[in-house]
């Protein structure tokens, strides 16, 4: 009797991940062997790979950072093809915490208060602020006892760690993989970019549409320092330019904001995070931290006044406020459809957006309310003129078809209540996500 034809097998980075574990599980269902590459095969969050149907004959893990040229390669022997997914999604500014001085004001982080000083005078004594700190000159980092603190944007002259955060695991991570699919004979490649690559350019007409033939303007990111778009715009171009001269069958695909249920809750993605967070709004058992930053802020009024020194604050005991801008929804069970749609019907060098419903963060709320009426829900937002509707029209025609925003919304905040993640803890912080946080900033 002939034995049965081996199974077709891909791989995919970035294995325990929100977008992956579901690509991974829908792989493994439809008949696929699946190499997963993941950091850390002890990390609690990719044992969720292991109790997916068919993996213990179907599934082979393998650590593999995507810097590590030499880990990523053995990952791809015997694939036809790569999803490559792994990717860091910042959830704070990205600048350098270990930097001690500055040529402009940077802040401490004591308690949940922002500070800001001014040198106006020589030199400081204060323990409330920094415990035998000294100010001659230029600016210098106020850091009670050990803790590592970040520096926002905008206060100028950071280090922006770029380099380490963003940029070299998105742009030179995917790099490595192109190189390897190369060496690994693989046909085809698709690359999970983002909406980000897309919707950043303040040239396109502001009555038009994005399509794919719109891209983020990286001039612009710069400027605005969204380095998440940068790193996600030039890792793109990078792969549709590769896979041109080297004969390799290049996909780009550019999600939008994903929600959708969970297949672990160790780690939360960050689009998960922004929905939760609008859910559960501010953590009522904070009021306490919330009194200490207040006390603490008519402290630094008084000290500022007896020592002449200029100080602003930012309060972070209450919630955040969002920035209502135009956001572009879809499931993630319909990425991982779109993603294997785009593997066996998508022709060489193409881009596809991914996106369902698109409306600010304003319209998702008063859907939410209207669905779930009992949650003490975040509703601190600004208006920003910002309105970036995509289309998805091209992935449509192609055969993709998303379920209803209301169905998603339904199965995130049901596998939300199984993971007790819409319950509050004394003391459990309460912070949106920085992309979609507009900066607090009292004078």
């Amino acid at each position: 009797m002939a034995s049965s034809p081996p199974l077709p097998r891909v791989c995919v980075t970035g294995g325990g991940g929100y977008i992956a574990s579901w690509l991974v599980k829908l792989l493994l269902s439809r008949g696929y062997a699946v190499n997963a590459t993941v950091r850390d095969p002890r990390d609690p969050k990719n044992a969720c790979l292991e109790q997916l149907d068919g993996a213990r004959e179907n599934l082979r893990v393998f650590k593999a950072d995507m810097l590590d040229y030499g880990a990523v390669t053995p990952a791809l022997a015997g694939c036809e093809g790569v999803f490559h997914i792994a990717t860091p999604v910042p959830e704070q500014e990205m600048v350098d915490p270990e930097a001690s001085v500055h040529p402009s004001p940077g802040p401490a982080y004591i308690c949940d208060v922002t500070i800001y000083v001014t040198p106006i005078v020589s030199s400081l004594r204060c323990p409330c602020i920094a415990r035998n700190t000294k100010i001659e000159g230029g600016w210098r980092r106020q850091r009670p006892s050990q803790q590592i603190v970040p520096w926002p944007s905008g206060c100028g002259g950071e280090e922006i760690r770029l380099i380490k955060e963003m940029m070299d695991p998105t742009v030179k991570g995917t790099m490595n993989v192109l190189k390897a699919c190369s060496a690994m004979n693989v046909e085809k490649l698709i690359l999970v970019s983002s909406a980000a690559s897309i919707c950043f350019n303040p040239d396109w007409p502001e009555d038009k549409v994005k399509d794919e033939s719109c891209w983020s303007d990286k001039e612009f990111c710069k400027e605005n320092k969204s380095w998440y778009s940068l790193a996600k715009t030039e890792a793109e171009e990078i792969a549709l330019e590769y896979g041109d001269k080297n004969g390799l069958h290049v996909i780009t695909f550019c999600p939008g904001l994903v929600f959708g249920p969970l297949l672990q809750h160790v780690v939360l993605n960050t689009s998960s995070k922004v929905l939760l967070y609008m859910i559960k709004g501010c953590n009522p058992n904070s009021s306490a931290i919330c009194s200490i930053s207040f006390l603490l802020s008519v402290t630094l009024l008084f000290l500022a006044f007896i020592t002449r020194v200029t100080i602003f604050w930012e309060v972070h005991g209450g919630p955040d406020t969002m920035n209502n801008k135009f956001w572009p929804i879809v499931d993630v069970r319909d990425v991982a459809g779109a993603l294997l749609l785009l593997y066996n019907k998508a022709g060489p060098h193409e881009r596809y957006i991914c996106s369902l419903d698109q409306m600010d963060l304003k319209e998702l709320l008063e859907i939410m309310k209207s669905m779930y009426p009992s949650y003490s829900y975040a509703d601190k937002m600004v208006d920003v003129d910002y309105k970036g509707a995509l289309t998805s029209d091209k992935l449509k025609n192609l055969g993709w078809k998303p379920r209803k925003l209301e169905d998603t919304l339904a199965d995130s905040v049901e596998s939300y209540e199984k993971a007790g993640l819409l319950h509050v803890s004394d003391g459990e912080p309460c912070r949106l996500p920085f992309f979609y946080r507009m900066p607090p900033l009292v004078e």
